[in-house]
């Protein structure tokens, strides 16, 4: 975010040119030099798309005016998700190991981008969790109608009175009358 609550493009360009600087960067086997080569890609893509989400979906804005994630926004998270698991593991002794095993760098490529997606899982698993247990959806809704943004502070005044409210309604709303009659037969 930059002035305004506008977005910024700085990061998504620093992106770019860092995968641009690693998708050259050459290495002393093959393999690690195909790495880092799909890396440096990966890195680029997500810059990229990073700029499309806040150019054309966002627009510049903080959030989009539904309040919802779309399904496009899940991708430059992705990206540095992989290439942050192709960094960790692209160094030379790991990949050495590849080496020894009889592995290409397609296969460990796949590998790496298996767990990059069961570990974007867990964190949007995570995140979901966290939403239910705040008592906001993923769509961005939360249970009181509130889009992201209102004045939650009053809100949550509102709600914990109203809660406050139904708490002494109940109790003082009870069934008492079997009380009543029960002392008045055995005084």
């Amino acid at each position: 975010m930059s002035r305004n609550r506008k977005r910024n493009y700085m990061p998504a360009l620093t992106l770019i040119l860092t995968g641009y600087a690693m998708s050259e960067h050459v290495q002393l086997l093959i393999v690690s030099t195909k790495v880092h080569g799909f890396f440096g890609e990966v890195l680029m893509i997500g810059g990229v798309i990073r700029i499309v989400e806040i150019s054309f979906l966002l627009k510049d804005e903080e959030y989009s005016n539904s309040g919802c994630i779309y399904s496009f926004q899940y991708l430059p998270s992705f990206a540095l998700v992989l290439s942050g698991l192709l960094f960790m593991g692209a160094n030379e002794e790991q990949l050495q190991l590849v080496v020894n095993m009889g592995a290409d760098h397609s296969s460990y490529i796949l590998v790496i981008s298996s767990c990059a997606c069961f570990m974007q899982l867990w964190f949007l698993v995570i995140i979901n969790f966290y939403l239910k247990l705040e008592g906001t959806s993923s769509s961005g809704v939360n249970r009181y109608g509130l889009l992201p943004g209102d004045d939650l502070e009053s809100t949550a005044a509102n709600t914990n009175n109203r809660h406050q409210a139904d708490d002494i309604d109940q109790f003082e709303l009870d069934d008492m009358s079997d009380f009543d009659e029960s002392t008045r037969h055995n005084p």
